[in-house]
């Protein structure tokens, strides 16, 4: 048997008898956003409309943004000395599906390039928690405040 509560609006389950109660910590780390985006497919650039950057399927997509402040400055501190994976997730009807597949990332001093393929059609989302989730599993003390990224293939 198990117990279920609420934290923060989120239904948790736990092994019968837990008590579950409180609030999540509030994430206190700085947010920052991408600016000066350029997206290219194949080396030239994408056509943007409706809020959907399109594509074709097996084009190389490469992303490229610095990571700015909340006075627009690109912040150079910021570096990752491994390669990153930025996943991109597939949706239908408006939901995630299973399939997700991550584009290369490289981060030096605030300057973020992700490169991959997507490999088939669809509708595949960047999705900014997601990636805060990643940031934060590499110990970064910082996260990304940016709408979704969207590309129709």
């Amino acid at each position: 048997m198990e117990s279920t509560g609420h934290i923060n609006g989120l239904t948790v389950t736990a092994p019968a008898g837990a008590v579950i109660s409180g609030q999540l910590p509030a994430d206190t780390r700085p947010a920052f956003t991408i600016s000066n985006q350029q997206i290219t497919a194949d080396g030239q650039p994408v056509t943007f409309f409706a809020g959907n950057y399109y594509c074709e399927p097996g084009q190389v997509i490469q992303m490229v943004g610095n990571i700015t402040d909340e006075n627009s400055q690109t912040v150079e501190s910021i570096t990752i000395p491994v390669a990153l994976k930025m996943p991109l997730i597939r949706h239908a009807n408006g939901r995630p599906t299973q399939d997700e597949i991550y584009l290369n990332v490289t981060l030096q001093n605030g300057v973020l390039t992700a490169t991959g393929t997507i490999p088939w059609s669809g509708d595949w989302k960047i999705i900014i928690e997601r990636n805060n989730e990643a940031i934060q599993r590499i110990g970064a003390n910082w996260k990304l405040q940016h709408e979704d990224i969207t590309f129709l293939a």
